[in-house]
């Protein structure tokens, strides 16, 4: 079962693009000369085979270094491939990492950048029947959900419980989940590569 965090006025979720930028620039210097790295989880579903050396491409351009996986059959959809992998990269390099890979269409993936310091952290995910899904975690992975997110919802739903159901299963992505679901099953016991931006 997920717990609900709710994210108070004052937090910087909701100060828009400018608020985002200025907590990344403010946090991404470590005593103003090293920069803050992160760690993060890249879970690939499904991707052609033909396509899965742009991914690493793609990935290896975010961290800034060359990478390369481990890739194995994808069982649910012919000549698909999937993979898993754990990354260190700096700060905001999750961002970096699902922008890249929403731009190639047959992908389904998860991104997900830990929680560190403070700062909350981010989970992607993106499937080409639903598009992205984006959200705000904690150090544990539960969903940030924010005050004015809660407040939309109970308007938009009024007094009807069913609507209301379904404006919170979508506030924390159900229908991306229920439809990786399947994909996630066909990938345990996959093995896991490790990547560190090293310098």
């Amino acid at each position: 079962m997920l717990n609900l965090k709710v994210v108070g006025e004052d937090e910087s979720s909701h100060r828009g693009k400018a608020g985002m930028m200025e907590n990344y620039i403010g946090k991404t210097l470590d005593e103003g000369t090293h920069e803050r790295s992160s760690r993060g989880v890249v879970y690939v579903h499904a991707v052609p085979k033909a396509v899965s050396p742009h991914v690493e491409w793609a990935v290896g351009r975010a961290l800034g270094t060359p990478v390369s996986f481990e890739w194995r059959s994808q069982p649910l959809i012919g000549d698909a491939v999937r993979t898993e992998f754990e990354w260190q990269g700096p700060f905001g390099a999750g961002s970096l990492i699902a922008s890249s890979l929403i731009g190639w269409s047959e992908v389904r993936f998860e991104v997900t950048e830990m929680s560190d310091g403070g700062r909350a952290g981010e989970r992607w995910v993106f499937t080409p029947s639903l598009g992205s899904f984006h959200v705000h975690t904690d150090e544990v992975g539960n969903y940030l959900v924010s005050e004015n997110v809660l407040r939309s919802l109970i308007e938009e739903s009024s007094s009807d419980v069913f609507a209301m159901r379904d404006e919170i299963d979508r506030a924390l992505g159900g229908a991306w989940d229920r439809e990786l679901e399947t994909f996630r099953s066909a990938g345990e016991g996959a093995p896991v590569t490790w990547l560190h931006r090293v310098g």
